[in-house]
């Protein structure tokens, strides 16, 4: 037993009773409490090196491979729906294979070149502006500027305009829109409640009127229209830019609101210490302002495809590029993460050469196929609630939302309120059989692997619906499965592949909380 029995105190009186306390190695220890949480944080010994886990491993291998041999089967060209859905395909890159039938996807890799180089020319060109233009110390008073911001703005119109032509000129108008709305009504109640409703109409008005024509406005005009840029579809992309609309609203609409955990501060002295204190304290009044506003939607690094910040958090730090708190970059961490990304990149294509998923969904081919073989690409992964008190309402609305954000269709509507129902059970099961309750019971991981069974079932269910074969056929598929000895032969195989999967995902987890752990006793 490892255990640290309530040293509380400050200084030497942390320590005071510390050979008083009972411990024995880490890796068997059941539970921990540390000085900065008082609250005993249950852990596992680990089970990587067992003979359940060993199972684990093998069968889930195992699966990943067969899955792969099926999706690569049902993609050959002897395939009797291969004729149907060929010619979605186009020659690849890789092996001699075709593909590029994920359009999406198909506007990165048709621009990997001129993607680089954009990549290269802000690299080279953000640190000669920083030396020549930056001051060496962060702008930390309200009255000195955030000259970063400069750079950032003309870099991403420079960009941008590249990228989607005279169609810029589109998205600036919306901005500025948006940005007036904020600014007349501040923080006023009406704020979040114009600004969601302008950004939902123009989601629809971008849907409605096919991202809208210059000879609208005068017939004069219609040759601003030919200049459309290297991505024609720039509504495509402004669906992330609606995220950050709202966001820079809120945030400044919060300004007027703070919360209680937030704290007053009459200079940049007191930086945030947290990405939590990045995200809820207010910015000055004087950093909401047009040009932050539109380097921050427009910011090159995360205009394509994110991840998301809050506006508050992108001027508080910015990583590293000079504004009001710059944070410090891990240099390991940050090349790993590269890796990562290019490891990520190459299975997207490995996958797209050799499974043509894509093709077979957008053309329905898949007469004939098991349910095993429909089943083979498509996946969700659902982490984490929403929420603590309203959380089933906040998972309606969000579900909701996001099926409208990315598509304005009745099949993404069913799959958002799909996901939102086969989400509830797990909410009430997890509510009744807590860990604090049930967690010493032997038993208690088995339950949840299987509840997590049935959950990426669930989750599969409503991908196919939403993003496959839509509500017809999603019954053709449950009645295959469920009518024919061969669909509850794969329906078992995939329970058990699951089960094997979760345990290793739960294991995971405790390996980071074993992590952290030891972070916190370390400092």
């Amino acid at each position: 037993m490892y255990e640290l029995n309530n040293i509380e105190g400050k200084g030497k009186d942390a320590t005071a009773d510390y050979s008083s306390t009972k411990y024995t190695s880490l890796d068997s220890s059941p539970s921990i409490s540390t000085t900065k949480s008082k609250r005993p944080v249950k852990l596992n010994p680990p089970l990587w090196n067992t003979l359940e886990f060993y199972i684990h491993f093998f069968i889930v291998i195992i699966s990943i491979v067969y899955m792969f041999y099926v999706g690569y089967h049902i993609s050959k060209e002897t395939n009797p729906n291969y004729a149907i859905y060929s010619k979605r395909l186009e020659d690849g890159w890789l092996f001699g294979r075709k593909d590029n039938s994920d359009a999406q996807f198909a506007s990165f890799r048709d621009n990997y070149g001129a993607l680089l180089l954009a990549l290269i020319s802000y690299l080279f060109l953000s640190h000669l502006y920083r030396i020549y233009f930056v001051p060496k110390s962060p702008a930390k008073l309200s009255t000195q500027p955030l000259r970063r911001t400069y750079f950032f703005l003309s870099f991403a119109l420079i960009f941008l305009y590249i990228l989607f032509g005279n169609s810029l000129f589109k998205i600036l108008i919306i901005l500025s829109i948006n940005f007036l709305i904020t600014m007349t009504l501040q923080g006023s109640k009406l704020n979040p409640i114009i600004t969601w409703i302008f950004n939902l109409a123009v989601l629809f008005a971008n849907e409605r009127y096919d991202a809208y024509k210059f000879e609208w406005i005068n017939e004069s005009l219609a040759f601003l229209d030919s200049n459309v840029g290297l991505l024609a579809r720039w509504d495509v992309t402004f669906n992330i830019c609606m995220l950050r609309m709202v966001s820079f609203n809120m945030d400044y609409y919060w300004s007027y609101h703070p919360s209680p955990d937030s704290t007053e501060k009459n200079d940049r002295d007191h930086a945030p210490l947290t990405e939590k204190d990045r995200i809820i304290g207010s910015c000055f009044k004087e950093d909401y302002n047009y040009i932050n506003y539109l380097s921050y939607i427009l910011y090159t690094p995360l205009f394509l495809a994110g991840p998301i910040i809050t506006f508050n958090n992108f001027i508080s730090q910015a990583s590293k590029k000079k504004l009001r708190y710059p944070k410090e970059i891990d240099i390991k961490s940050t090349f790993i993460y590269g890796v990562r990304l290019l490891a990520a990149i190459l299975t997207m294509e490995i996958m797209l050469h050799f499974i043509y998923v894509v093709a077979i969904s957008k053309s329905r081919a898949w007469m004939g196929f098991t349910p095993f073989e429909l089943k083979v690409g498509t996946e969700v992964i659902i982490d984490g609630l929403l929420g603590v008190k309203y959380s089933t309402y906040n998972m309606l609305i969000v579900f909701t939302f996001v099926a409208l954000w990315h598509d304005i269709s009745l099949k993404l509507l069913a799959w958002g309120w799909l996901i939102w129902i086969f989400i509830l059970p797990e909410t009430i099961v997890t509510r009744i059989f807590t860990e604090k309750r049930f967690g010493d019971y032997p038993y208690y991981r088995h339950l949840c692997a299987v509840g997590g069974v049935l959950n990426l079932l669930t989750m599969w269910a409503a991908n196919l619906v939403g993003f496959a074969v839509g509500l017809d056929g999603m019954k053709v598929l449950l009645s295959d499965i469920f009518r024919t000895s061969d669909g509850l032969i794969s329906l078992g195989i995939c329970c058990i592949s699951i089960f094997c999967a979760v345990q290793i995902m739960f294991e995971i987890r405790e390996e980071e909380k074993r992590k952290n752990i030891n972070q916190e006793i370390r400092y």
